[in-house]
């Protein structure tokens, strides 16, 4: 593991782990307070700490389609098909769903978390969600 600083991209540490991913090109690196989460496509997903150590962690879908974090690392957004999970940190899992749409099926590809843990999903059909920081789907719409 490599810490740098930014935007210096000075080296702070190195620590070595014998944690390795699969689907290495869709991995997803989120801080959460001194800790990196390592998403993947699948689970289960890597908790590493500042010294080295790995926990392993299940999200609450089986496949990573689309997953966020906000920026303190409190809040953990994951999706699947016309579905996902609203997680805050130490808290129980808020699923939603989208309504479904005819025709191919349409999964959650990416999520953005706001400073009010508002939460932002796109769709691959073109849609755009809305989630309240309770994990309540409040809006779902098309982009076009």
């Amino acid at each position: 593991i490599l810490t740098y600083e930014l935007p210096s991209g000075k080296l702070l540490s190195t620590t070595e782990t014998w944690c390795t991913w699969s689907y290495r090109d869709r991995l997803q690196v989120f801080h959460s307070g001194k800790d990196i989460r390592i998403m993947q496509y699948s689970n289960p997903c890597t908790l590493l700490s500042p010294d080295g150590k790995v926990t392993l962690f299940k999200s609450s879908v089986f496949c990573n389609y689309g997953t966020g974090w906000s920026g303190d690392g409190t809040v953990f957004v994951c999706g699947s098909l016309a579905m996902g999970f609203y997680v805050r940190v130490g808290k129980e899992p808020v699923e939603f769903k989208a309504d479904s749409l005819l025709g191919w099926p349409e999964y959650f590809r990416d999520f953005g978390v706001t400073d009010t843990g508002t939460a932002y999903g796109v769709t691959g059909a073109g849609r755009i969600a809305k989630i309240s920081n309770q994990g309540k789907l409040l809006r779902i719409v098309p982009l076009l």
